[in-house]
């Protein structure tokens, strides 16, 4: 029994340091600009932002301004669907900025 108790509080102390332990990776919760481009947008753009699936912009000749990006990713244009009740605004500006660097 007292040996059984000291194994059960040996445990106990190593789950609490490594619980604790400051080398512990936490889970990302941002997702950068090109993950969620990736999973959202790529379907009709392509990874390089060039394929034009049912009519979509070529990204890598685009130059629509941050503003116009931003509205036409949160608002849709013609079959492109609005993003803005999927993706807060921090994530619409992080694909904006991923996108820009899909330019030529």
């Amino acid at each position: 029994m007292k040996r059984s108790l000291i194994f059960i509080a040996g445990l106990a102390g190593m789950l609490t340091f490594f619980s604790f332990t400051p080398f512990e990776q936490k889970p990302r919760a941002e997702k950068t600009g090109q993950e969620l481009f990736e999973r959202y947008c790529k379907q009709c753009h392509g990874k390089d932002g060039t394929r034009g699936l049912f009519g979509a912009k070529n990204l890598q000749t685009s130059q629509l301004s941050d503003e116009a990006l931003y509205t036409t990713i949160a608002k849709g244009r013609k079959v492109m669907p609005a993003w803005e009740k999927k993706l807060d605004a921090n994530q619409l500006g992080l694909v904006v900025t991923y996108v820009k660097t899909l330019r030529k």
